[in-house]
């Protein structure tokens, strides 16, 4: 019960960083600079979400603008 209580409690929160995400035109262009291989709207999508990683304490690198990850925790294993 304790976990959809919080649930409850980041609903709007969550609802609200999903719009911001979904209202980048995230789809493939022309490369757009070696940071934005799939081109500027893609590497704003991926730059967003790096950005909301770290906001929410997550390590986060961007891999040459083809993807990024999040590390948790911290030990020679990510």
């Amino acid at each position: 019960m304790k976990f959809l209580q919080r649930v409850e409690e980041y609903t709007q929160e969550m609802i609200g960083t999903l719009k911001d995400l979904i209202a980048i035109p995230s789809v493939k262009d022309l490369p757009a600079g070696e940071e934005a291989p799939f081109g500027r709207e893609i590497g704003r999508a991926l730059e967003f979400v790096l950005k909301w990683g770290e906001a929410e304490g997550f390590g986060t690198h961007n891999l040459s603008g083809y993807a990024g990850d999040f590390e948790f925790g911290a030990g020679e294993e990510s």
